[in-house]
Formats: structure tokens, sequence, C-alpha cells
């Protein structure tokens, strides 16, 4: 396809043409297209939930094989299925903060919601009652995740965490009083409307489930020095031999698999309460799980698509006008606060980065972004990227996080698991180098904007430490 001109030939001329349509050299035919866009009727109530580290590729509706996901599968026949989303970081602070505020993460900052209007402020402004539910340790009040919410339940416990602290066994979650507390915080809404976002933890390490599903798909694999433990999987994190990852994929998906079935259980409520044809459902994850496809476990180290790309399943009652179907265009999860926006018609909402994907759901188009951006935060292993359908450009920086390390590029349609990339070292491809640039100033050497705030500060307490600690995000 590409052999009537040289390969930098065909870098230099594919890539302008890539990105002076996004730096504006082209009309966007789609500016308009929000205005044409529109809803039956806005639904009463609104469930978000978010499975942590779910890679879309594990999902049987995306087409894998093991059958880790049976309910969210039946749920997704009659919703509307994004099969290319993309979370705007590979690790939960940015991705959560990005989404939560529809801004790219360089835009907000470090860890901590500080003045950022939310989405959760959008329902509340709106008369919804709103409830946060998170297993997540970052996903609480300690670092501002509360803003906007009514109120707040968090299941990291202080004993579970002193467990982990003095023997290294992993923490024991509480999914069910979880799903039994949000059932009962739905309930005493009455006919409030209401908006609950629900964060499991699940499938994220540690990756442990309850019987039934423990063994369901590990079972007579070679475990190596492999176990579902948080703090061993930090030991294996880039040393893991192939029969070690494959095991560690088993109980990822025995845990998938679990929290699939909680969530069943869940739809299943709001059914026979008769809240189910109230409510959109929502379905997504805040990034994805690698098991060695590029040298590394679990997540926040790099921006290859099994750390990103993650589903997204929008569920929406008959009266809103809006049938069940998919896109294969690329969109980005801080699309989603516009789009609640537009859905349930609220206003006064700030300008966001993400764009409505009602003109999608609605049938008006058919395209949405032609490209989108991420990152990899964590400190030493900091990464930036511009995906489009047919591309990716990746630029690594060193360990100081002060210097370029590397730069990459790959075709998606002829090496969609990003094995070979068509740069030589030194070679850098100019124009997505201004994309990325400007979406991440932190590139020309500004501030780092990805540093957390240390984890001895007063903003972040002991007990918080030692969850995060336990869950592998600290050594």
């Amino acid at each position: 396809m590409y052999g009537v001109i040289s390969r930098r030939s065909w870098l230099k001329y594919s890539l302008w043409g890539l990105a002076t349509s996004q730096l504006g050299c082209r009309p966007n035919a789609r500016d308009n297209e929000s205005t044409k866009a529109s809803i039956l009727e806005a639904p009463k109530n609104c469930l978000f939930m978010v499975l942590d580290a779910a890679a879309a590729r594990h999902f049987r509706a995306w087409g894998y094989g093991r059958e880790t996901t049976p309910n969210i599968d039946s749920l997704a026949l009659g919703s509307f299925v994004f099969r290319n989303a993309f979370s705007q970081a590979s690790s939960t602070v940015p991705s959560v903060r990005s989404y939560f505020s529809g801004r790219y993460p360089n835009e907000v900052r470090v860890q901590l919601l500080r003045s950022e209007f939310t989405m959760a402020d959008a329902f509340r402004h709106n008369n919804f009652r709103t409830a946060l539910f998170s297993e997540n340790p970052h996903i609480t009040s300690t670092f501002n995740y509360n803003r906007g919410f009514d109120v707040e339940f968090s299941y990291f416990t202080h004993k579970a965490q002193q467990q982990y602290k003095q023997t290294r066994s992993d923490v024991k979650l509480e999914s069910e009083k979880m799903h039994s507390d949000a059932r009962a915080w739905i309930s005493s809404a009455g006919d409030s409307p209401w908006f609950c976002y629900i964060h499991h933890l699940r499938p994220h390490a540690p990756y442990h489930s309850p019987k039934p599903f423990t063994g369901r798909f590990s079972q007579g694999l070679p475990r190596g020095r492999a176990t579902g433990s948080a703090y061993r999987m930090r030991e294996l994190a880039t040393a893991a031999t192939p029969e070690e990852a494959e095991y560690l994929a088993a109980l990822y998906d025995e845990n998938l698999n679990y929290c699939d079935d909680l969530i069943g259980r869940l739809v299943d409520w709001l059914e026979t309460t008769k809240r189910l044809d109230d409510t959109l459902i929502i379905i997504a994850s805040d990034h994805g799980e690698a098991f060695m496809q590029h040298g590394w476990l679990q997540h926040g180290t790099t921006t290859y698509d099994e750390m990103i790309h993650v589903p997204l399943i929008f569920r929406f009652p008959p009266p809103s006008g809006i049938a069940s179907g998919e896109s294969s265009a690329q969109v980005e999860m801080l699309d989603l606060f516009p789009t609640l926006a537009s859905v349930f018609g609220f206003t006064a909402v700030p300008t966001l980065d993400g764009q409505s994907l009602l003109p999608l759901l609605t049938g008006v188009t058919k395209v949405h972004k032609d490209y989108v951006f991420t990152l990899a935060p964590r400190n030493g292993h900091q990464s930036f990227a511009a995906r489009t359908p047919e591309r990716k450009y990746i630029v690594k920086l060193d360990r100081s996080g002060q210097n370029v390390k590397k730069r990459e590029l790959y075709d998606l349609e002829a090496d969609p698991l990003e094995s070979s990339s068509l740069l030589s070292d030194g070679e850098v491809s100019d124009v997505l180098e201004i994309l990325l640039t400007t979406r991440f100033p932190r590139l020309l050497g500004s501030a780092n904007p990805l540093v957390a705030p240390s984890l001895n500060s007063p903003e972040v307490e002991e007990r918080t430490r030692d969850a995060l600690e336990a869950l592998g995000y600290i050594n």
C-alpha cells in the first residue's frame, strides 16, 4: 500500500494530513452537530458504575474468549456501546479527575479535586440527590472526590489496612455491602431524581474473588511465582514469565466475573423495583490492565492500548427515544460530562474539553474525534500519546521526567498490538509533536502538572497511605 513512496515520505505526508486537520486547516463539520441532536425524554435518574482497571479486551462483548461478563454483555444488547473509548490516563487518579471534570489531566493538575466544577456538581445544582460509593481509597473525601455529592460511602476499612501492613495478606473488599448500601440509598430517594456513582475496585488487584468465581478460569494453569496479591505483583511488575502472566490474567478475569455478577444483581433489582425504565445506566472503566504485552503488569506505566482502551456502555430508558446500537468512533472518557449535560439539559456548565456523545447516540453523525489524548503518570515512566483510528504517537520521558527518552509511532491498522514502531531512534514526527505538546505543555518543559502531593502531607492521612500501599499505589 505504501510502496509507491518512501517510508520517510509516507510518514511525513500522512502525519501532516492528520495534524493539519486537527490544527484547524480544514473546517470541522461536527462543530454544530451537538445542536442538531436531541433526546425525546430525559431519564429521571442516572446510575454510573465504574469497574476499576477493567480493560475492554477482557469483556466478551468486545470479543474476549472467556465468558467473563455475561450480565454486562446481556445489558449491552439493549444498550448503546462505544467500541473505541479511551481513558485520558492509564491510572485512576488523573483518569477519574478528567471524566469528573470533563477536562484533560494537564488542566486539572494534581490528584486533589479543588475548585473544578464536576458532573456531580451539575446534578446537585439541578436538584438531583447525589451519592458516591467507592472501594478505591483515592476516590474519597480525602482527595475531595466527594465534591458535588450529598453523601459518601467508602469501603476500604482501617482494620483491613492494618492487617495488610502487618502480614502482607491482601485486603478483603466489601463489595456486597457497597451494593447493599447503594440499593438502600436509592430506595431512600423516593420520587426524587438521583445520581449514583459506584466505583468498584474490582477487577483491580488484589485479584481475589469469592466462591464460586475463584478457580473458574485459573484452575489447572501453572502459576509459578504468581498470586493475586498486589504486593506480589509489584515484585513481578516487569519480570513475570508468560505462564505467570497468563495465570494472573485468569485470576483477574475471575475478579471481573464476580464484579459482573454484582452489577447483574443490581440491574435486576432496579427492574424488580420498577426503577430500570426511569434510569440511565452507564458502565465504564477508569483505565485498562496489562499482562506483559509491553513488559509490564497492571497499569499506570504506559499508554499502550491494553492500559487505556476501556468499555463504555449507555443503557437508556425506552422513553428517551435512543435506540440500542454501537459506534466504532473514537471517544474519550472526558466526553461523559458534556454528554450528561446534553442528555439531562443542564445549563450553566463551564467550558469543557470533552464533546457530547449525543450526536453519536442519536445517529446524527457516525464520526466524533479524529484523535484522542492520554498519558501514563507513574513517576519515572511518564509517557504521553495522541491516537487516531489509524495511528498512535507516543512520547516517553526519562526517569527524571525532564527529558524525552523515546518517541514511537504505530500503524494501528497493520499493527494493532503496537509491536513495531515506525520511527527510528531520534526520529521525530514534527506535526504530531506539535499536537502533543499543545495538549500536554509538560513536554515543553513546564512545571510537572502530574506530581501528586507528598504522601507525608497533612492532606493524606495515615489510613489513606496504608490503603494506597495495600493496593500497590506506593511501595
